[in-house]
C-alpha cells in the first residue's frame, strides 16, 4: 500500500504568517519565561523537571542527576539575563546512555558533534534552537544523543524557513525516513531590517515504520488545537511539539503527528509561566501521563 504524506495548510490567515515585521524598539526587556509541553500515557513518576539554569549550573545539575541514574530525555533553551538557560526532563535510562553536546553550539560545531556521536553508535534524540547572543541573525543548536536507538541512517538539517522545511521533509519522507524531534526559533531577518523570521529543523531517522505523517504549520493556539484534535481523533499521535514567539508576546505552536504510534492518551499544553507548568506537569503525572517534549521562550513587554 502506498503511503502518502500530506502537509496541512491552515485556513486561518494568522496561522499562515511566517514573518511578522516589528520594530526592534517595540520590545523592552524580557519579563517572563513561557514553557509548553506534550505528555503521553505512561509512568512519569520518576521524571525530574529541571529549569531556569544557566550553562554551568545546568551542567553541574546534569552531572549530579547522572550519578543518580537519570538522563535527559527532552531539552529546551531560552535566553535570559544575557545568557543561555536550560530546561530539561530527566528520567531513568538503561545504562544511562545519554550525552549532550557542547550546549548551544554553532551549526558547524553541532554537525561535527553529531557525526562524532553517530560514528560511536549514538543517535540524536532531541534538538533545541536558540538565538546566538553575538549575532541575533544566527542560530545555536543543542542536542541530546542516546545509545540503544539502533544503528540506522539519521539526518538533521540546519534551521530553515517553513517552505524550505516542508520541501526537505517531503524529500526525507520519500527516502523512508521519519522525524523523531523538531525545533523552531525566530531570529532577525538578514534582508528586512528590524524584522524577524521563523526557522525550523528536525531530526529524521529510518526504520520507524511507514505510517501517515502530517505537519501542523506554525499557528496560534486557536488554530493549532483544533488541527491537533482532528488528528488525535483520527488515531494519530504527536511525534514532536514546539512553541516559540516571533514578536516576543504571542506564542506560536508547530508540530508533527504520525500514524503507527498506537492510541495512547495525549495532552499538549499552551505556553504558561514556569510555576504553572510545574503544577501542570505534576497534575498530568498524577493522572498517568509522562512528559515527552518540552519547549520554552522568553516573553517581552511591548512599548506602544
Amino acid at each position: 500500500m502506498k503511503i502518502k504524506i500530506r502537509f496541512i495548510v491552515a485556513t486561518l490567515t494568522i496561522a499562515s504568517i511566517l514573518l511578522l515585521t516589528i520594530s526592534q524598539s517595540a520590545l523592552a526587556a524580557p519579563v517572563a519565561l513561557r514553557v509548553a509541553g506534550m505528555w503521553r500515557s505512561g509512568d512519569g513518576s520518576k521524571q525530574v523537571l529541571v529549569g531556569g539554569l544557566p550553562t554551568s549550573e545546568f551542567i553541574a545539575k546534569r552531572n549530579q542527576l547522572s550519578q543518580q541514574g537519570l538522563a535527559i530525555s527532552s531539552i529546551a533553551v531560552y535566553r535570559a539575563n544575557g545568557q543561555d538557560n536550560f530546561i530539561a526532563v530527566f528520567e531513568p535510562t538503561p545504562n544511562n546512555k545519554t550525552v549532550t553536546n557542547l550546549l548551544a553550539g554553532t551549526w558547524e560545531q553541532f554537525a561535527a558533534k553529531d557525526k562524532e556521536m553517530f560514528d560511536k553508535g549514538f543517535r540524536l534524540a532531541d534538538i533545541a534552537l536558540s538565538m546566538d547572543p553575538k549575532n541575533a541573525r544566527k542560530v545555536l543548536y543543542t542536542g541530546i544523543w542516546k545509545g540503544g536507538l539502533g544503528n540506522g541512517a539519521q539526518w538533521t538539517d540546519p534551521a530553515m524557513s517553513w517552505e524550505d522545511f516542508l520541501a526537505k521533509a517531503k524529500e526525507r519522507f520519500n527516502a523512508g525516513l521519519r522525524p523523531v524531534s523538531m525545533a523552531s526559533i525566530a531570529v532577525l531577518d538578514n534582508v528586512q531590517e528590524g524584522s524577524f523570521k521563523s526557522l525550523f529543523t528536525a531530526t529524521w531517522r529510518n526504520g520507524l515504520g511507514n505510517g501517515a505523517l502530517y505537519f501542523i504549520p506554525p499557528s496560534e493556539g486557536q488554530a493549532y488545537t483544533p488541527a491537533l484534535m482532528k488528528h488525535f481523533n483520527d488515531g494519530l499521535r504527536t511525534v514532536a511539539f514546539n512553541t516559540y514567539t516571533v514578536n516576543g508576546q504571542k506564542p506560536m505552536y508547530v508540530g508533527v503527528v504520525s500514524g503507527g504510534l498506537g492510541t495512547p492518551g495525549e495532552w499538549s499544553s499552551p505556553s504558561m509561566k514556569w510555576d504553572e507548568f510545574v503544577a501542570e506537569h505534576n497534575k498530568r503525572v498524577s493522572q498517568g501521563f509522562r512528559l515527552m517534549d518540552v519547549s520554552a521562550y522568553m516573553q517581552f513587554t511591548k512599548i506602544d
